[in-house]
């Protein structure tokens, strides 16, 4: 059982940082995004700037890090539980390939688009 406490937390330390790179890329593709909105003349709300993206940056970091914090919580519930049930490989796949594809999308939009 000690095994498996270790290996449990090695697991959830490895798809915490993970959850922290992608919140990071998702704050650089938001960030992306309402820069190219607010560069388009014709979309661009009524008295929005350039300068306006330190405040959407501010906002945006304060709810990826919310939404972080909320996701290694029940991280941590959801590992434990499948470890206590000889399930934690399949949940942390799981969980592992979640993550990725959010990473994929917003390495995408923000390298490629």
């Amino acid at each position: 059982m000690k095994r498996a406490g270790v290996l449990y937390l090695l697991i959830w330390l490895l798809l915490a940082a993970f959850a922290g790179l992608t919140a990071w890329y998702l704050n650089l593709a938001i960030l992306y995004l309402f820069a190219l909105w607010i560069e388009n003349p014709v979309w661009r709300p009524t008295y929005w700037t350039a300068s306006s993206l330190v405040y959407i940056n501010k906002i945006s970091i304060l709810v990826l890090g919310s939404i972080w914090l909320i996701f290694i919580t029940w991280l941590e519930i959801a590992l434990r539980n499948s470890a206590l049930q000889d399930r934690l490989w399949k949940q942390a796949g799981k969980m592992g390939l979640i993550l990725l594809a959010l990473l994929a999308v917003s390495f995408a939009i923000f390298v490629v688009g």
